[in-house]
């Protein structure tokens, strides 16, 4: 036995055709409404971003996962960062700092989107290996570089001799 096939009748595609624009016309207006909504919401990309603007919010998500995130994470969003338009350029001293930068940034990206009402927002990772260098590590290149900022406290070790060495 053969199978037929029904042809549709011209009214049939005609009110076919119709609910196809019907629903078509649904999702602009759906669309609209969403557009609207989102408008509405203060998102607002004509805003100049500045570090003085970014950093209050900034240092609110430092403080907020202080007791969440590992030590390593937190310093590495404690570093230089600089902003130009919507891109917010870190600087950090070592890869492990864009290691650990990269796992939380679409948090913290997302984070700073919604308290700056802004919908794009990038986040530029720099690794600068001067700076790892300018650190101070060992005990007696700590007191040197405290000594540096402060030289009373040369006077302080000597009177009192505190040895950096044990």
């Amino acid at each position: 036995m053969r199978k037929t096939t029904a042809i549709p009748k011209k009214e049939e595609v005609a009110q076919k055709t119709a609910l196809e624009k019907d629903k078509h016309v649904k999702s602009t207006d759906e669309f609209q409404q969403k557009e609207q909504a989102f408008s509405s919401t203060g998102i607002n990309d004509d805003k100049e971003l500045t570090e003085e603007l970014i950093k209050p919010h900034w240092d609110a998500y430092l403080e907020a996962n202080k007791e969440k995130l590992p030590v390593l994470k937190l310093n590495a969003l404690k570093n230089k960062y600089s902003v130009q338009g919507n891109e917010i350029s870190l600087t950090l001293s070592n890869p492990l700092e864009a290691d650990a930068v990269e796992e939380i940034q679409v948090n913290f990206v997302s984070y700073l989107k919604q308290k700056l009402g802004v919908s794009t927002l990038f986040l530029k990772k720099q690794v600068n290996t001067q700076i790892a260098q300018e650190r101070p590590y060992t005990p007696s290149e700590k007191l040197q570089h405290m000594i540096e900022k402060n030289p009373a406290l040369k006077e302080l070790t000597d009177k009192l001799g505190l040895d950096t060495d044990f």
